[in-house]
């Protein structure tokens, strides 16, 4: 940590829904590396700014939540 990032279309959870305007950005750190499941000890974040809008840079989010 801080790790660098980027997002893309390719990201997008829900294919086929565009990546275009303005998102909430949240991060997870994922034990079981399934993104669906949501997992107790699993760490997560949002932006404190969002929504974000696509495109955006230097978008820094602070993983501060552990999930129970």
């Amino acid at each position: 940590f801080p790790l660098d990032y980027t997002l893309s279309q390719e990201n997008v959870m829900m294919q086929g829904m565009p990546f275009t305007g303005k998102i909430n950005l949240t991060v997870r750190l994922d034990k079981d590396g399934n993104p669906v499941t949501r997992t107790p000890g699993d760490m997560t974040g949002d932006y404190k700014k969002n929504p974000v809008e696509v495109g955006a840079k230097n978008v820094d989010v602070v993983i501060d939540q552990v999930m129970r």
